[in-house]
């Protein structure tokens, strides 16, 4: 079987490439989270994120999950700032012996802005990546939810 293609519509589709988000601000809220262990078997995270705006892109009604990694390397190694950035951006704090005690549990449903970007892998493919975290206020967090309707009255239906 054969049929005639467009040579760079061939080019550019696969992968969902028009879902990804390119250079722009995001805003995250964490629906879920799953515990790994890396190559180096460091303790990991691996971040499910809903995107609930685009905030360059008011129309962007693409790519509703985000998938972000946390990685945690000990003390004095290159890179153990990036979890500790990330948990401070969430409101964790160290105690005084400097031990961050994070009940992953309570990660679901905060509100976090990043910078979505996209990157090739070594497979050639693109790849859907987020950095420079940023806390939200409470004040400024957005409903997770439709606002909640109390039924009418039963005196007040109109018919």
């Amino acid at each position: 079987m054969q049929f005639e293609v467009d040579k760079d519509e061939f080019e550019s589709s696969g992968y969902y490439d028009h879902k990804l988000i390119v250079d722009q601000k995001v805003t995250l809220y964490i629906v879920d989270y799953k515990e790994k262990t890396s190559g180096k078997g460091y303790p990991q995270l691996t971040i499910d994120n809903d995107v609930m705006e685009a905030v360059n892109d008011p129309d962007w009604k693409f790519n509703d999950r985000i998938f972000h990694t946390i990685t945690f390397i000990p003390k004095g190694l290159p890179g153990h700032g990036i979890a500790v950035h990330f948990f401070k951006v969430l409101g964790f704090k160290p105690d005084e012996q400097g031990i961050m005690d994070i009940d992953l549990d309570s990660l679901i449903g905060k509100q976090y802005r990043a910078f979505a970007y996209v990157e090739r892998g070594a497979d050639g493919r693109k790849y859907q990546r987020v950095r420079n975290f940023e806390p939200i206020e409470p004040s400024d967090a957005m409903p997770t939810e439709a606002p909640r309707q109390e039924p009418a009255p039963e005196d007040d239906v109109p018919f």
